[in-house]
């Protein structure tokens, strides 16, 4: 998941940064035009430039490169020392010097391709977005592989106002193709997802290995999926498993998650519970930490502003895995699996799930609250995490939603409320829905009495084994005999 998130700052403090930004660009400026040009244009034509350098010519160069200049460029010139190159990252928005000498060194230098490629990281810092994409379409164009990784990530998802998945499935071919491992994770994952042309797994599978074994860690996850799932070829779990365990000590979250899932089965290789509780509680807290950086990056100025772009921002940045992890380390930490029993803990766990969305965990962590279990009982709050897990669309929530609203627990009672949710669950299959469903269409509570509805759902019940269900089923009957 990406770790970075927009700060806030307040605007005393944002004023303070727009001066400090001014001194540093001034002094950096100020820099380029002191110091001899030897080293540097040598780094310059070392880069393959047909022209010499002079101070004259070379001085809204060296400034842009300071200004603007990527420390994870290929093509950065690394004459530039490190602290003048990662002031690129961090000028304010509201600061155009980068963009004044980056415009100025491209109309200069129009052959040196890294420049086109800052002067686009200088539009996006002031969210001149637009400008942004133009400048790293012209960038690809002339062959830098990072601008091309940049088009296609713009244009895959249109945060710059442009979405274009074919163009962007095109940009990231050429990134692979060129050696890029973050373009061919991305050329694959648009070849996995139908993104900007056909599917094609064996292809998709492909890129991802490549990527993989250049490093790149979400292709490593990928990987592992599809070999676990035999995608796009032939299916191999321990080689999943490596793969799953090499994105995991990689840093990613999923991968964690997903290590201790076989870890925890002995699937492609053995068991082991004690290890599926570590990469479970590893997988939690980075997902936790992914989770609350997405929060703020919501209500970042980067947040797409239509509903569409929105959702697909968030479905990128967010992943499933990461609420799923703390929900099943919530009940190995209640079940004392892999390790002590530790209640108060599994109740924290399932908060913070719950609270990411997890409608599983709702309901668990509504459970807890109803029983007292790891802390005090509370059935206001266990009622209404039932009803959010309910809403959610989790049919065990939807079912014990019913049930408080039935017995009036933690709140007014609501019968034609409960008899609403235990249809709901009892048509998702839960059986304890069904039974209770059937009583109160027997007494007719909360609607009418239908006495053959309310044999139906015993039936149904007691043939998934709810042993009540049988015996509320021969009564029924023994009613109905003449």
């Amino acid at each position: 998941m990406y770790r970075g998130a927009d700060l806030a700052i307040s605007p005393r403090i944002s004023g303070a940064v727009s001066w400090i930004s001014f001194a540093i660009s001034a002094c950096l400026l100020a820099y380029t035009l002191r110091e001899p040009l030897s080293d540097y244009a040598s780094a310059v034509l070392a880069q393959g430039s047909p022209h010499g350098s002079s101070a004259e010519d070379n001085a809204n160069v060296r400034s842009c490169d300071a200004l603007a200049g990527d420390p994870d460029d290929t093509e950065r010139v690394h004459a530039v020392p490190d602290i003048a190159s990662t002031i690129g990252r961090a000028f304010s928005r509201r600061d155009d010097h980068a963009i004044v000498a980056c415009r100025a060194a491209v109309e200069e230098r129009p052959d040196l391709r890294r420049l086109r490629y800052q002067l686009g990281r200088a539009y996006d810092r002031a969210r001149r977005r637009e400008e942004a994409l133009a400048a790293y379409r012209q960038a690809a164009d002339a062959g830098h592989v990072t601008a091309m990784v940049k088009a296609g990530k713009s244009l895959r998802l249109g945060f710059d106002g442009v979405e274009d998945r074919p163009e962007a499935r095109r940009w990231f071919e050429k990134g692979a193709q060129a050696g890029n491992p973050e373009a061919m994770y991305f050329f694959a994952l648009m070849l996995d997802r139908s993104q900007g042309g056909p599917q094609d797994l064996p292809q998709a599978r492909h890129w991802y290995e490549q990527a993989a074994k250049a490093g790149y860690a979400w292709a490593m996850y990928d990987f592992a999926r599809m070999l676990e799932g035999g995608l796009g070829g032939p299916s191999s779990l321990p080689d999943a498993r490596h793969w799953y365990d090499a994105a995991a000590k990689a840093g990613n979250d999923d991968a964690m998650y997903h290590s201790a899932r076989l870890l925890e089965s002995g699937l492609g290789g053995p068991q082991s519970e004690v290890e599926a509780r570590r990469w479970l509680e590893k997988a939690a807290q980075e997902g936790e930490r992914s989770v609350m950086l997405q929060f703020d990056r919501i209500k970042s100025p980067d947040m797409p502003r239509d509903l569409p772009s929105a959702r697909r921002w968030i479905a990128e940045l967010f992943k499933d895995t990461a609420p799923e992890a703390m929900n099943n380390f919530a009940i190995m930490l209640a079940q004392g699996r892999g390790g002590p029993q530790d209640r108060p803990q599994a109740r924290l766990w399932l908060e913070r799930s719950a609270q990411a969305g997890h409608s599983g965990a709702m309901n668990n962590l509504a459970d807890m609250l109803r029983m007292g279990a790891g802390g005090p009982e509370d059935l206001p709050q266990a009622r209404r995490w039932y009803e959010a897990g309910a809403r959610a669309g989790e049919i065990r929530a939807m079912s014990n939603f019913g049930a408080m609203l039935e017995g009036g627990l933690g709140g007014q009672q609501d019968l034609p409320e409960a008899r609403r949710w235990f249809e709901k669950a009892a048509q998702g299959g839960e059986r304890t829905a069904m039974y209770n469903l059937g009583i109160l269409l027997e007494k007719g509570q909360g609607g009418a009495q239908d006495l053959a509805q309310a044999r139906r759902w015993y039936e149904q019940a007691a043939q998934a084994g709810l042993a009540p269900a049988a015996e509320s089923l021969r009564a029924l009957d023994e009613r109905k005999a003449p």
